[in-house]
């Protein structure tokens, strides 16, 4: 009994600390530059579907963002 607690525990611990990640937190650079609406691609969109009028194609738009 417990040894099945103490695994319970170190699975709980184990968790927390996955959990406790900053990595897309800190910053990295101290000045970017955001590039925005980067039309990559296209794709059709169904969304005018539900309003009665047929799909119709929509730009794949990105941010870009560099390093000063």
């Amino acid at each position: 009994m417990k040894k099945i607690l103490f695994s319970a525990l170190l699975a709980c611990l184990a968790v927390l600390q996955t959990q406790a990640q900053t990595r897309y937190l800190d910053e990295v650079f101290d000045d970017v530059t955001v590039t925005s609406d980067v039309v990559y691609g296209e794709n059709i969109t169904v969304i005018p579907a539900l309003q009665g009028m047929p799909p119709m194609m929509e730009d794949l738009k990105l941010d870009i963002y560099e390093p000063t």
